[in-house]
């Protein structure tokens, strides 16, 4: 069984170096398609259940760097107060 995929160009820049080899190599199968100026791609089904397992891990990845973005903004802008006892001088 094979899985299609639209032919999209995926360019180096815009991969990252977070990606994973399942990744990378649909990408290169997806720009070898496009120096062929085939209009699809063809993936068996077991390549394409990796690259979809490797693209929601980075998607969790990016998740949790968000939150933990988003909690470090919202400690950073509530003021802290407390009490400070000079002691004797």
């Amino acid at each position: 069984m094979l899985c299609y995929a639209s032919l999209a160009f995926i360019s180096h820049e815009q991969r990252g170096s977070t990606m994973s080899l399942h990744i990378t190599n649909f990408a290169h199968l997806v720009n070898s398609s496009k120096t062929q100026n085939r209009r699809e791609v063809t993936l068996p089904i077991d390549q394409a259940s990796l690259v979809l397992v490797d693209i929601i891990e980075l998607q969790n990845k990016l998740i949790e760097t968000q939150e933990k973005l988003i909690q470090l903004a919202e400690r950073s802008s509530n003021p802290t107060s407390g009490e400070l006892d000079g002691g004797s001088f």
